[in-house]
């Protein structure tokens, strides 16, 4: 089998007894499949050669299919990024064994031996973490500490909206309290521009917790304006109001929230 990416998918492969071929092995005989994963390795020649191996119909398999990987320089791409990659070179399409198919979600759980209803999954991804988790039909908890921002949450549709949201995984550590079914009237609306309003009361960021990117979560006023953000801007696209795609505006949300750090 074809071991497209780090050590870890070769090992995998080894483990399930099957023989792993690298590239550099590809001469040496045909392979019955191509299993991706991400590697920080990858080299140009590993990935041109999973195309006509998957055209002559090996069965392809990918990991997961996470695009991105937050990095302390930012985003990077992920596997989902390399496996896109691939596709434009071949018509096939991957088996993705992993988020967000329900069935990584049903082995995890059954290995730790708990139901669903005691289950949570936290993630940063929405197209990958929540997604998978609400597929399986397990609760979740979204983190703003990762690639998936606030507009990404915001403009989320249904089967990408987590049960909870937090700045951070410190949210683990706070009461579980599932972002409201209607949005909070007293506490804010939807501005003209598409972007929720916030009250003047926002605490400022640098006078509580950290940002989203640090270490604990902000403060508990902020925490529940955040919830509330979320409802309103979930309420508005239910109802078919526009909300604004503008990245900037939501980043300025976001700082007023005191998940990022002010510039």
């Amino acid at each position: 089998m074809y071991a497209v990416g780090g050590p870890g998918v070769a090992n995998a492969l080894a483990e399930a007894g099957l023989t792993p071929v690298r590239v550099a092995e590809l001469d040496d005989g045909p392979v019955e499949a191509v299993m991706q994963g991400l590697g920080f390795d990858i080299t140009w020649r590993e990935l041109a050669a999973v195309g006509p191996i998957v055209d002559g119909g090996a069965p392809w398999v990918a990991t997961n299919l996470d695009r991105t990987l937050p990095t302390p320089r930012g985003r990077a791409p992920g596997n989902g990024a390399l496996v896109a990659l691939v596709q434009e070179t071949t018509s096939a399409a991957p088996h993705v064994v992993g988020k967000p198919q329900p069935a990584l979600f049903d082995l995890a759980r059954a290995r730790l031996g708990s139901e669903p209803a005691d289950t949570l999954v936290c993630g940063d991804l929405l197209h990958t973490d929540i997604e998978g988790a609400n597929a399986a039909g397990l609760d979740s908890l979204f983190v703003l500490s990762g690639s998936s921002r606030l507009r990404d949450l915001a403009l989320a549709d249904r089967p990408l909206r987590p049960t909870y949201v937090a700045p951070d995984i410190g949210g683990l550590l706070e009461p579980g309290l599932p972002v409201p079914a209607e949005p909070v009237a007293d506490l804010l609306e939807l501005g003209p521009g598409g972007i929720p309003r916030v009250p003047g009361r926002c605490a400022n960021p640098g006078s509580g917790g950290t940002s989203g990117n640090g270490g604990t979560s902000t403060n508990g006023g902020n925490a529940a304006l955040l919830q509330a953000v979320v409802a309103t801007a979930w309420a508005a696209r239910d109802e078919g109001r526009a909300l604004s795609d503008d990245a900037k505006a939501w980043e300025d949300l976001e700082r007023r929230l005191g998940l990022v750090e002010p510039v």
